[in-house]
């Protein structure tokens, strides 16, 4: 039996690369038994590409169309779910270029998370994990214009938003932050 798509079932969770949302996601899928999905994976698996270490977006508007068609097909089958993804990507220069909010439009989430934390942390993650090493600058730059597109988001959507400072997680604020969304 497919489930109808109700608008109130996608919860947003965004922030850098490297800020920790996948370890928070892997977490809240634990704790509260909710499917979590990666955006850049649902479209990594369209495109059948792999965008390598340098973060770096060459098609925003493409790859927001897919992940939307991604994001349809999963309605159909999945009731409620997290999805990780951004709200500003890097252009080629490295410059931080805010996502249409056309997608989060579509999308139509339910809430929106945000994580951030110290640049200097993010850094530090993203050497470890990927080999890669921005210039600091550029990290603070992203992280602010992600908070910045998000709340602005969340506000033309008119719903919920909430920011966490990912070193300092509380795993149950969050989680009361969701289960209160129910």
């Amino acid at each position: 039996m497919k489930h109808s798509y109700r608008r109130d079932y996608i919860i947003f969770l965004g922030g850098v690369h490297g800020v920790g949302k996948s370890t928070l996601c892997n977490d809240l899928t634990e704790k509260l038994n909710i499917n979590h999905y990666i955006a850049s994976e649902l479209i990594k698996q369209e495109k059948e590409i792999n965008y390598g270490d340098s973060k770096q977006v060459k098609d925003p508007n493409q790859n927001q169309k897919i992940l939307v068609k991604k994001i349809e097909q999963l309605k159909s089958f999945e009731s409620l779910f997290i999805l990780d993804g951004h709200f500003c990507v890097l252009d080629k220069n490295e410059n931080p270029l805010e996502l249409p909010i056309d997608t989060y439009k579509v999308l139509k989430p339910k809430a929106i998370l945000v994580l951030y934390d110290d640049p200097e942390i993010i850094l530090s993650n993203l050497v470890k994990r990927d080999k890669h090493k921005f210039e600091l600058s550029t990290l603070q730059n992203l992280q602010t214009k992600e908070l910045e597109h998000a709340l602005s988001v969340s506000r033309y959507l008119n719903i919920p938003y909430e920011n966490f400072k990912s070193s300092e997680k509380e795993i149950e604020e969050i989680c009361n932050f969701i289960n209160s969304l129910k």
